[in-house]
C-alpha cells in the first residue's frame, strides 16, 4: 500500500497566448499563464512558471494546441468565496480536487485541496480550503491572463 497524492499539477505547458477571460464574467474562462504555485508556503516544481492553462466550456485544456482536456471543472461564483471543482478521471480512478477562487485585476488565484489515499480508492476527494493560504495539503496557485 502506497500514499496517492493528486495536486493541480500538468506536466506540459503549452505555448501560444490567445483568447483573454471575457470582461465581467466571474468564473474562470479564456487562456491563464501560471506566475506562481506553492504548497505548504513552498514553492511548487508543478505546474512551473509559465504553464497555460485554458478554461472552456467546462474543461481545463492544456497542450500547445489545448488538445488535451486535463480537467473538467464545476464553478459558484455566487459563494462566498467562490467555489470551483476540478474532476479528472485516471484510469478507473475518479480525482475531485475541491477548491476556491477569485479574480482580480487581470489575475486569477485558486487554492485547491490535494486529495490524498492508499492508491486503491475509487475516488479520491480533497477538501475545499477556506482561506487563499498553502499548507500543507492545500495548493495556492496565481495565473495572470494572457490576454494582457
Amino acid at each position: 500500500m502506497g500514499l496517492y497524492v493528486v495536486g493541480f499539477v500538468v506536466l506540459s505547458a503549452g505555448a501560444a497566448a490567445d483568447s483573454p477571460p471575457r470582461k465581467g464574467e466571474d468564473t474562470p474562462s479564456g487562456t491563464w499563464t501560471v506566475v506562481s504555485s506553492e504548497q505548504d508556503g513552498k514553492p511548487l516544481k508543478y505546474p512551473a512558471k509559465g504553464a497555460r492553462y485554458t478554461f472552456e466550456d467546462g474543461k481545463v485544456l492544456v497542450g500547445p494546441r489545448k488538445d488535451k482536456v486535463y480537467y473538467t471543472f464545476k464553478a459558484d461564483a455566487k459563494k462566498d468565496p467562490k467555489e470551483i471543482d476540478l474532476v479528472r478521471e485516471e484510469g478507473k480512478r475518479k480525482v475531485i480536487l475541491r477548491g476556491i477562487y477569485r479574480m482580480e485585476k487581470g489575475r486569477l488565484l485558486i487554492c485547491v485541496g490535494v486529495a490524498t489515499g492508499s492508491g486503491r480508492e475509487d475516488v479520491l476527494e480533497s477538501k475545499r480550503p477556506t482561506e487563499f493560504k498553502s499548507g500543507p495539503k492545500i495548493q495556492l496557485l496565481t495565473f495572470e491572463s494572457s490576454g494582457h
